[in-house]
């Protein structure tokens, strides 16, 4: 009876395994690697390819020695590797490959079309704690097609905001400032910075760009308020909270310098 129990419950875990898309062998592949070796290191790549030599249809493998290469900036290979896992897998990868290609690439317009394609295949319109109309939003902000950049953040808030109320992310809100910023729209865009600095009021960039704004306006003792508490900001280790700014810097993100040098000149 015993055995008969342990049988089924083997069987049992192995369905679901298989339902789950790995295999027990390739999660000891995964699990091993991330063990032994430091993530963006050849040794890491090595023993996973040998994974692939024996699971070469299992998706996730190649996703994770793109990963490897996304996060030590190798770019070209990178993609030879994620490609493959979105050929595999898109549902699973598509949203992935166009974060990396938004994110750490910088190369927006492919961005934008992986994206709409991971919406249409519905697989949860996430990445990274974020909408894909989020990087959307951005990726047009960054090709200046300002009204689209527009929409697509305004969809971001929706989406985490049933019915139109509540909080919203401090980076939905940024990058919202950032575009009505760019439109010209500056009520609008203090007003979102704002919003952004009432969830998070140690936030450097939004403290910046409105400091910015304010210039325009010539209330340079209101600006330099504000550059004074990004500086001491950036010094505590304030930053936009987001896993990967170890590995990329995100659009738009600032540096400590970069506030200096606008302090110097607002006497």
């Amino acid at each position: 009876m015993e055995k008969s129990l342990k049988l089924y419950l083997s069987l049992t875990c192995f369905y679901l395994m298989c339902l789950s898309g790995y295999s027990q062998d390739t999660e000891f592949y995964v699990d091993n690697a991330f063990k032994r070796y430091p993530q963006t290191s050849k040794e890491f790549r090595s023993y996973l390819e040998t994974a692939i030599s024996k699971f070469p249809d299992d998706a996730r493998l190649w996703r994770e020695i793109a990963t490897s290469h996304f996060k030590a900036g190798e770019y070209a290979s990178a993609l030879k590797y994620i490609n493959k896992a979105v050929e595999l897998d898109p549902k699973s990868w598509m949203g992935y490959r166009a974060f990396m290609k938004c994110i750490f690439m910088k190369d927006y317009a492919p961005a934008i079309a992986d994206f709409k394609q991971a919406i249409a295949l519905k697989n949860g319109y996430y990445e990274m704690d974020h909408t894909y109309h989020f990087y959307i939003a951005i990726s047009y902000l960054k090709i200046n097609q300002l009204d689209s950049a527009d929409h697509y953040m305004a969809q971001s808030l929706k989406l985490q905001m049933p019915g139109g109320k509540g909080g919203g992310h401090h980076l939905d809100w940024l990058y919202w400032g950032l575009i009505k910023h760019h439109k010209m729209q500056h009520k609008k865009a203090i007003e979102y910075y704002d919003k952004a600095l009432k969830i998070y009021d140690n936030f450097p960039e939004p403290l910046y760009y409105k400091a910015l704004l304010l210039l325009r306006m010539r209330k340079k003792p209101d600006a330099k308020a504000l550059l004074e508490k990004a500086i001491i900001s950036l010094q505590k280790g304030y930053k936009l909270n987001e896993d990967n700014e170890y590995y990329v810097n995100y659009p738009y993100q600032i540096t400590e310098n970069e506030v200096r040098e606008l302090l110097k000149k607002t006497p």
